[in-house]
């Protein structure tokens, strides 16, 4: 994994669980602490909500039920996983193997690249992996233009996470994602959804599941 340039840290007496703008954080000497890191994460299953917060120098992941076998399942298997928070404090839980990141030639500048959720075994017996790719890669195309309008976001964060799950009966569900993990603008969100509208949705037997991460946009003069 990416070294950290900094690391969470605690002092008796502090408020135990904080807010990432909040947390104290010490950092390598001439090194900005965008990637961080702590001392131990804790999974607490069988919540009512998914949420991931700063506690004392670590970490504490709460789960539902259904996320917590999505992200037992990652882990086993060395399969990909992102898990939102339910609420606009928490974190986002991203799981990732840099074996099933594929890039995605684009224009010069930020950059695209796709990670398949579904095991490649099960996509192949889903769907037909070249339309599949076919697929996202329009879709790779028509978001960038869209992402480069919402300059005030773009100041703030580097990557653009979205995540596209396909399912038999041709309906998609969309989730998107920042990193750093910020509230995504309700218009960015509308205009990347009516995008995956006007691809005609790809037949499958069964659930297919990628990400499309658009990083680097944090680079961009805007």
């Amino acid at each position: 994994m990416d070294s950290a340039a900094g690391h969470i840290v605690w002092n008796v007496g502090s408020k135990s669980e904080t807010t990432v703008d909040k947390m104290e954080v010490v950092a390598a000497k001439g090194r900005r602490a965008m990637l961080v890191g702590g001392s131990y994460v804790v999974f607490v299953p069988e919540q009512e909500f998914d949420e991931t917060v700063v506690y004392e120098d670590g970490f504490m992941v709460m789960l539902t039920t259904a996320s917590w076998d999505l992200l037992r399942r990652g882990l086993s298997r060395g399969t990909n996983a992102m898990i939102q928070s339910d609420t606009p404090k928490g974190l986002n839980i991203d799981v990732l193997f840099r074996g099933d990141k594929e890039a995605v030639p684009t224009e010069s500048g930020p950059t695209t690249k796709v990670v398949i959720l579904t095991p490649p075994e099960k996509v192949a017996e889903y769907t037909n992996p070249d339309l599949l790719k076919s697929w996202y890669t329009k879709l790779v195309h028509l978001i960038p233009p869209v992402i480069k309008e919402n300059v005030t976001l773009l100041s703030k964060v580097n990557t653009i996470v979205v995540q596209v799950i396909i399912n038999p009966e041709r309906t998609l569900v969309l989730q998107i994602a920042t990193k750093p993990a910020l509230a995504v603008p309700a218009p960015l969100k509308k205009a990347i959804e009516d995008i995956s509208k006007t691809l005609p949705v790809l037949k499958v037997k069964g659930g297919v599941q990628f990400q499309l991460y658009f990083e680097g946009y944090s680079q961009l003069q805007v």
